[in-house]
């Protein structure tokens, strides 16, 4: 049959398989037939994990005669084709396996035809992609081949399929067979390329592709269509973008020979939308800066993007996670290219550090500069402004300018409250570098005298003037020490303490009662309902989630678990109450809760459905969180769910003014008893309420900027700098005050409806929740408690007469009300003189509240006036002169280590200016007595880091400055460091000093004493040893410096800058690993500084380079050490290394004698190590997977550990388990059987006698060891585990020849689960120890020496049909066997000294002669014949190291062996060779090798998937080489 009649036209009917059965064997065709219906089950029932029908499919395939499998496979291939999850791939892999396993021959036409099908679809695996080329350049004339071959590779990128990272190696290697040139390779990627729009490139394709694509420019068409590429990248696709660029495609775009979809605007349009963000591992997004490559090309593209004068959209994202890129932005500015503006609500990504730009064009645009400072101030961890992280930016200096007079409008007329939160505010922005570039700071800040904010709080209204004369009088009746807590039956509010509860509402108290809870309760809440006190109480933890136990006032003894404990709580604000609206029914003889009325005597307990409104007709409830379209609207009596569901007129929908939609939870309604007195916020007959719409789209977790609208018609702006803020209602201050909007639950703040300032702020009966917190107590703090927002409703004005003075009041009374507070201390005083000032102010709360008022505007002058002055040092000029201004952006990753080691809430953020160095230098002339504290504190620019811990130990700085492995620009950092520390009084001879950590106080009251910044409320200072240490201080150190540091830093300078960096010689890295006993990369890390970096990929990049090149265990080493030693164990060692005269370090030994320095602080540090060699471990770890442990014990012929007692022990789950015994016969750690320890002693001992060269120590020591095993094995407590076999237990468990185990089982400690009906108990033959019933098995391995133990075992494995138990012990005593004749060989090899065992033509020379001539080749190809027939590892590199031979010699040797048909040759993954022994080959995992399949026997070995189950840890000969040669010559 011709191919084309089998290659399918509807690739997911294919029948292909049965009608190639058909025509090779006509019989067959029923049972093929039929198996293809097995397959259409199969894809059916997998879908959508088509892996499924893979395995499902294995075992039918399996049972195949070898010819139909790759046709099988092709079939099943086709039919997946178009699924997800690239199960076509894997079949057609499968079916390429089949024919390399067997041989099989290959139709050429079938094999193109179908690869070819299988390209289109996207579905020929990447390895067979390359794979098909080597066979097509073997099948086909060299140009017909690559002709072929292109046209795979075009379907290919037309198909969903990804492209290979070495497709531009293959189609050069296709083409140079061709005997074409680099231009080919030119237009064939180009065509590719071009047609693998939107797919996933690799960027080594990319950068591969950008060297011909440049040498060789494309057709239009071509160019365009890579312009045009977009393709899938894990980053930011820059190699695509460097490819644009080299190949002159960029510079085509810009002067318009090319025009991309949508013009250049379009073009990045489309790029800045697909990668803003990049995937991350476990799911979700990352944003990325924008490569620098596309920097470039904007440059390019700025004409043609001006020209078309219509703003570039550069903020959407793919993800729909859209922001503008800060650096582009100011790009796109800079060069005049105008950008659409989305809005606030869009983020802007300040890059900070990582930023590429200087940002000035866009701090200058009038828009966008204003969202830059913002952005940037958000971000700042600690004082400052924007001009602190953005330093000489003039747009930025203005936006901050506006900020700070924002601030400066509310210290000249904002509210008091607002002044008082301003100043405070503008002491944490105002630092140095702010200061200095504000001009006229200092003028703005002296005329500032708060009469303004004083006279406004009087003119708007105290929160002292509005009361609730009920519930005044309520509170009068508890104890003062009392807690009291509300609940809330709107219009009754119930206030509780330990043991009495009172409930009043506007016209006085309702009702009153005493309690008492059970002692163990650690909370208790009182709910009115219906005349009548619910008491609920949570015993135990005050956090736990609902009440537990309640009564009924008036029937104490009947207690009772609500049904719904949720809301048994005392109001706690939003989702402990909401706002207090839950209503008392009409016939006030029940509460609403959201859901149902609970009345006096009922059972049900309050529900979480916080959130209530009404409109005297109907209650309707909603969660919190839930009320947007989630009103239920109840009958007000009974609680029933009613079917009318339209809300009350007021809450209606309506048309929402533009750009502003309905506040989740903004909307209130309630209905006035007729005794309430008027509302202060306003009301529609006896309704009140408000309705709060928000901005919308908003940026960030919730909205905040509001509209409110009150049930009377007025309307007000507020706005918040913080989001979770919950507006809801517009009050009118007494007698002509101010309208305010009210903010907050159990705190509450009144803004200004006018312009927004904060007037006042109260607390209510709840504690402030973590959200209020952060507000310190001002103006309003002691006029509390106020009820919570639903009623304010109730609030009346104490006394109208007051009110009136105080709208009134003169400004010239006001500044006498300010003297009279900046003169009179104490209250009373104080008290009397506003008496006399405002004599109708006659009631004492309102005069109370002016008094405080007055007291706050006075602490507010001082705290200016505070500010003032400290402005006015900060901009006298600066303090210190710096050798050279390195910010600490720049000087703390350069001292990486040798600060203190802090979590990462009080790491140190560094900064653009020289913080720690400026810090350093005042503090060196405050000490000197040149200038006073207060100028040393306020030096910096930045918050510096804790240099002071460098004291004593500046020779690490020096170190790590001298070495060559510090970067050049961490270099520069360092020397600048230590000239600020050379000019220091602590660089001086003769001093003594002392540092540590003490409370800013203390450290502050002590002469001569310099502190630093606050952390963690305490402060790191230095003082000379004569001065009183602080009180409290803590980590006290002090220092003697006894050299001339000043010159003998600036000596090491010099000679650095003369000689160069200080070279790590291999001795001195000898002497350090040699007395420390650490391995050669920990030594070079250690003398190199013991760097190391910020990000985890970045530090593990590091380790990994060059010089250190640590592996991942020498690297893990590493960082424990580094941990070990914390940072002052890093100082030290450091120091250690820097001599006495710096000069010494360039001498010849001078390096190894500071290792030795080193190395002595290391061991009293940390300990020795015994000596590893460096080789052995790395090939132990490499070859074995072993740790550096074998490397020390091996040349000693002892173990790491020793293996030790054993016991058995009863596992939880009823097996039977070997464990180690610990000395007073107690099990201790579990021997598992695939972990054994002797496991790794067998793999060393093999390793070291079949690989490793005769006459080397660790052969010699392998000797030793394997005499240690031997006795091990020969003692006759010795346990081996075996696989399970519970037909031996049951046999055993009636076999007189198993006795009751003479060992000791240890029970298990804890009691047997039901599932496991008995222990199980130990019976012994000699032979087998046997757990019954559990069927678990140990060998004695001491058995294995006596014959007659032996052939009873194997007939007793016969007999009861255990082939695997039979199999299990001929393998281990042929390990033990094998072992041994491993030892006398290499007691007496003939391999000479230095010579390996794995050379045949060293260890088996006459056979080596004798296969040479059997062959007809040479003795080279003999030997290298043996070796790739016999060895596991007999990859080019072994080989060569084995042979002692060439690459050349080696391959001359290979080619021979081709030439005669002895070895077959390609390419395979992983194998580290191309020249293999006929027959099937085993992919395995890593880290074992693939290999030929016929190894695995002769290597004791059995595949288990692609998992290795074999005696050693690697795949290892089990018998002396030279008997394994044998074999594989008579094979």
């Amino acid at each position: 049959m011709l191919t084309h009649d089998l290659l399918p036209t509807e690739p997911h009917r294919s029948t292909t398989y049965a009608r190639w059965v058909t025509s090779h064997d006509p019989g067959a065709e029923t049972a093929a037939v039929a198996l293809l219906g097995e397959v259409s089950s199969a894809v059916s029932a997998a879908y959508p994990r088509m892996g499924r029908c893979l395995e499902r499919l294995r075992r039918p395939a399996s049972g195949l005669p070898p010819a139909r499998q790759p046709w099988f496979w092709d079939t099943v291939g086709h039919r997946l084709l178009g699924y997800p999850g690239g199960a076509a791939a894997k079949a057609y892999t499968l079916a390429r396996k089949a024919e390399q396993e067997h041989a099989l021959p290959v139709d050429p036409d079938w094999r193109r035809a179908n690869a070819y099908l299988f390209a289109t679809r996207g579905a020929l695996p990447v390895k067979e992609l390359s794979d098909h080329q080597r066979w097509l350049a073997g099948q086909l004339p060299p140009v017909t081949a690559h002709e072929e071959y292109v046209r795979v590779l075009t379907a290919w990128a037309a198909s969903p399929g990804d492209l290979p990272a070495d497709l531009a190696r293959r189609i050069a290697a296709s083409a140079r067979a061709a005997g074409l040139g680099t231009d080919e390779d030119a237009r064939v990627l180009g065509h590719v390329l071009g047609a693998a729009h939107g797919k996933a490139v690799p960027d080594a394709l990319l950068e591969a592709a950008a060297g011909p694509l440049g040498d060789h420019p494309q057709e239009p068409r071509v160019r365009a269509a890579l312009l045009d590429l977009f393709p899938e990248s894990r980053k930011d696709a820059a190699s695509w973008l460097r490819l644009l660029l080299r190949g002159g495609i960029v510079d085509a775009a810009a002067a318009g020979h090319l025009d991309p979809e949508g013009g250049t605007a379009g073009w990045l349009r489309r790029y800045t939308r697909t990668y803003r963000h990049r995937k991350v591992a476990y799911g979700g997004v990352t944003r990325q800066p924008m490569p620098a490559e596309l920097f470039d090309i904007l440059s390019r593209f700025a004409p043609r993007l001006r020209a078309a004068a219509t703003p570039v959209v550069i903020h959407e994202d793919r993800y729909r996670w859209p922001d503008l890129d800060a650096d582009l932005l100011d790009a796109c500015l800079a060069e005049g290219i105008a950008v659409e503006d989305p809005g606030d609500a869009v983020r802007l990504t300040f890059w900070d550090d990582r930023s590429r730009r200087d940002l000035k064009a866009l701090a200058a645009h009038p828009v966008f500069g204003r969202r830059l400072e913002g952005t940037v101030h958000e971000g700042l961890r600690g004082a400052g402004t924007a001009i602190t992280r953005l330093p000489e930016n003039a747009g930025i200096t203005a936006e901050v300018h506006t900020r700070v007079e924002g601030l400066l409008g509310a210290l000249r007329g904002g509210g008091l409250a607002a002044a008082d939160e301003a100043v405070t505010e503008l002491a944490g922005l105002l630092d140095r570098p702010t200061a200095v570039a504000l001009d006229g700071i200092e003028e703005a800040l002296a005329g500032l005298d708060l009469t303004g904010p004083l006279a406004r709080a009087l003119h708007a209204g105290l929160p002292e003037e509005l009361g609730w004369p009920a519930l005044d009088a309520a509170l009068a009746g508890f104890d003062p020490a009392d807690t009291l807590r509300v609940t809330c039956t709107w219009p009754v509010l119930t206030v509780f303490g330990a043991g009495r509860a009172v409930a009043v509402d506007p016209a006085g108290t309702r009702a009153t009662c005493t309690f008492r809870v059970p002692d163990d309760a650690a909370s208790h809440t009182v709910h009115y309902a219906g005349g009548e006190f619910l008491v609920s109480w949570r015993p135990g933890d005050r956090q736990s989630s609902s009440a537990e136990g309640a009564f009924w006032t008036d029937r104490p003894h009947e207690i009772f678990t609500p049904e719904d404990g949720f809301g048994l709580r005392p109001y706690g604000g939003l989702i402990r109450g909401g706002f207090g609206y839950q209503f008392e029914t009409p016939d006030r003889q029940g509460r609403f809760d959201g859901q149902r009325v609970l009345r006096p005597g009922g059972r049900e307990g309050i529900g979480g459905h916080d959130f209530q409104l009404s409109d005297g007709r109907r209650f309707f409830g909603a969660e919190v969180f839930h009320t947007r379209g989630n009103w239920t609207p109840h009958d007000p009596v009974t609680g029933a769910p009613a079917a009318d569901r339209t809300l009350p007129d007021f809450h209606r929908d309506r048309e929402l003014p533009p750009g502003m939609e309905e506040f989740e939870g903004g909307q209130f309604l309630a209905e006035l008893p007729e005794e309430a007195p008027a509302s202060p916020f306003g009301q529609d007959g006896q309704l009140v309420g408000c309705r709060v719409l928000n901005r919308t789209p908003y940026q960030g977790p919730s909205p905040t900027e509001f509209l409110l609208e009150s049930v009377d018609g007025r309307t007000a702006r507020y706005r918040s700098r913080r989001f979770g803020r919950h507006p809801w209602g517009i009050i009118g201050l007494p007698e002509v005050g101010e309208d305010a909007v009210t903010v907050g639950e159990t705190t509450i703040r009144c803004h200004a409806s006018a312009d927004n300032s904060l007037l006042w702020q109260v607390h209510g009966f709840a504690p402030p929740s973590g959200r209020d917190r952060d507000h310190p107590p001002t103006l309003g703090e002691q006029a509390g408690p106020v009820p919570p927002p639903a009623f304010w409703h109730f609030l009346t004005p104490r006394d109208e007469r007051s009110s009136k003075a105080l709208r009134t009041v003169s400004g010239a009374t006001v500044r006498a009300l300010l003297d009279a507070a900046l003169d009179t201390p104490d209250d009373e005083g104080l008290r009397e003189r506003v008496a006399r000032l405002l004599p109708e102010a006659g009631d004492a709360r309102v005069r109370d509240g002016v008094v405080r008022a007055a007291r706050l505007a006075a602490g507010v002058l001082r705290r200016r006036e505070e500010l003032s002055r400290r402005v006015g040092i900060m901009r006298s000029g600066p303090v210190v002169d710096l050798p050279a201004g390195v910010p600490d952006t720049a000087l703390l990753p350069a001292l990486s280590g040798l600060l203190p080691d802090l979590r990462a809430y009080e790491a140190h953020v560094p900064g653009r200016h020289p913080g720690t160095l400026t810090a350093l230098a005042a503090d060196g002339r405050f000490l000197r007595g040149e200038i006073d504290d207060e100028t040393r504190r306020l030096a910096p620019p930045a918050r510096p880091a804790e240099w002071q811990v460098l004291l004593g130990h500046i020779d690490a700085v020096a170190w790590r400055a001298a070495v060559e492995t510090t970067p050049a620009d961490e270099r520069t950092a360092l020397n600048a460091l230590l000239r600020t520390w050379s000019r220091q009084p602590f660089a001086e001879p003769g001093g003594t000093w002392r540092t540590g950590r003490a409370p800013r106080e203390e450290a502050a009251a002590v002469r001569d004493t310099a502190a630093g910044p606050v952390r963690g409320s305490l402060s790191r200072f230095v003082q000379p040893a004569a001065a009183p240490a602080p009180a409290g201080a803590e980590e006290e150190r002090t220092v003697t410096i006894t050299r001339d540091d000043a010159a003998r830093l600036l000596r090491l300078l010099d000679l650095v800058e003369r000689d160069g960096p200080v070279q790590l010689t291999p001795e001195a890295l000898a002497v350090f690993a040699w007395r420390t006993g650490v391995r050669r990369p920990v030594a070079t890390l250690a003398l190199g500084g013991l760097p190391s970096r910020e990000g985890y990929q970045e530090h593990a990049r590091m380790l990994r380079s060059k010089p250190y090149k640590a592996n991942r265990t020498t690297a893990a080493e590493y960082d424990g050490f580094r941990h070990r030693l914390g940072a002052p164990g890093r100082r030290a060692l450091l120091a250690a290394g820097l001599p006495e005269d710096p000069a010494e370090l360039w001498t010849a030994d001078g390096l190894a004698r500071a290792a030795e320095r080193m190395a002595a602080v290391w061991a009293e540090l940390l300990g020795t190590r015994p000596y590893v060699d460096e080789e052995l471990a790395q090939t132990l770890e490499a070859d074995l997977g072993l740790p550096a442990d074998w490397a020390r014990a091996l040349p000693t012929g002892r173990p790491p550990a020793e293996p030790g007692a054993q016991v058995l022990a009863v596992s939880r789950g009823g097996r039977l388990h070997l464990h180690r015994a610990e000395p007073d016969g107690t099990p201790g750690e579990w021997i598992r059987r695939d972990r054994a320890p002797h496991t790794e002693t067998l793999s060393v001992i093999a390793w070291a006698l079949t690989e490793r060269p005769a006459g080397d120590p660790a052969a010699d020591g392998a000797l030793r060891l394997h005499k240690g095993l031997r006795d091990w094995s020969a003692a006759p407590d010795t346990l081996v585990e075996l696989p399970g076999c519970p037909a031996l237990a049951r046999k055993a468990a009636g076999d007189p020849a198993f006795r009751p185990y003479a060992g000791t089982v240890v029970p298990c400690p804890e009691p047997l689960p039901d599932t496991v009906p008995e222990a199980p108990t130990a019976v012994d033959d000699g032979m087998f120890v046997v757990a019954v019933p559990s069927g678990d098995v140990f060998l004695r391995t001491a058995a294995l020496a006596e014959p007659e133990k032996v052939a009873r075992a194997l007939e007793l494995c016969d007999r009861l049909d255990l082939p695997g138990l039979r199999r299990e012990l001929t393998r281990t005593r042929a390990l033990f066997d094998g072992l041994a004749r491993m030892a006398a060989r290499a007691d007496g090899t003939p391999v000479p000294v230095g010579g390996y065992e794995a050379n045949p033509a060293l260890s088996v020379p006459d056979l080596v002669a004798a296969v040479a001539g059997r062959l007809g080749v040479g003795t080279d190809a003999a030997a290298l014949h043996l070796q790739l027939h016999a060895l596991a590892r007999p990859t080019d590199r072994n080989v060569r190291r084995w042979n002692g031979w060439t690459a050349d010699r080696h391959k001359a040797a290979q080619a021979e062996l081709v030439a005669v048909g002895a070895v077959e040759t390609g390419r395979r993954a992983r194998a580290g060779r191309t020249a293999f022994a006929h027959g099937t080959w085993e992919t395995l995992d890593a880290p074992h090798l693939p290999v030929e399949s016929g190894k695995l026997d002769t290597h004791g070995a059995v595949r288990a998937g692609k998992r290795l189950d074999g005696p050693f840890t690697r795949l290892l000969s089990p018998v002396p080489l030279h008997e394994l040669f044998a074999q594989a010559a008579g094979a």
